[in-house]
């Protein structure tokens, strides 16, 4: 998932300084591997040139605080309220994408889970095993397994973002006032967080085990 896209995202909470950006992101994502801070400081800075982000403000130790433009906001609230494509490898970024969105105060995440639903609801609907074709022709029954596989991963999808729209509440974090240690995350708020990556991780290895199922027969 885009590093420009969240770190807007987190920006609709308020101004912020980079490191606070940076545990702010990996607090709200389940990103495999770190964020390198170093990103989140060329990303701000193509942000500002871009016009979407302002650095006009300091805080009392000194450190600059970004904040969104017009322009910057704008482009924000429309890819929290927009699916991306999915497919199989889209998993960990549509994770990302809706756990960022519950965790934003003041966000309505619903608009965007739906659309995530209804993408998934048509992977389903396009790959029924029936439309493959009969396992007797050379190549289909590998298209057959594929077809399911992907089936099987959809349904997973549905029901993780069915467990996620009966209370989206539940996963609201308010911006972290204060200053973060690098390298280290409050013991409360980390546990937030394994808890709902948690639920993502469960659906998507049952999602696998599935998988792999099929490619065994």
């Amino acid at each position: 998932m885009s590093v420009r896209q969240t770190i807007l995202a987190v920006l609709t909470l308020g101004p912020a300084y980079g490191l606070q950006l940076h545990d702010e992101v990996e607090l709200r994502t389940c990103r495999e591997g770190t964020l390198n801070v170093g990103q989140v400081y060329s990303t701000l800075g193509r942000l500002k040139t871009a016009g979407l982000v302002a650095c006009d403000t300091v805080t009392a130790g000194g450190l600059p605080l970004y904040e969104l433009t017009p322009e910057g906001r704008q482009e924000a609230h429309s890819w929290l309220g927009t699916a991306q494509p999915v497919s199989g490898s889209a998993w960990g970024d549509m994770m990302d994408h809706v756990l960022l969105a519950v965790s934003l105060p003041g966000q309505d995440p619903l608009p965007l889970i739906r659309a995530y639903e209804e993408a998934w609801r048509g992977i389903s609907s396009q790959k029924r095993i029936q439309d493959v074709g009969s396992a007797a022709v050379p190549g289909r029954r590998l298209a057959r397994a594929q077809a399911e596989a992907e089936r099987l991963l959809a349904h997973s999808a549905l029901a993780w973002l069915e467990q996620i729209r009966i209370d989206p509440s539940e996963f609201t974090i308010a911006m972290q006032s204060e200053r973060p240690r690098r390298g280290r995350r409050p013991v409360r708020l980390l546990q937030q967080t394994e808890k709902i990556q948690s639920r993502g991780a469960s659906d998507r290895g049952g999602a696998q085990l599935g998988t792999s199922a099929v490619r065994s027969t």
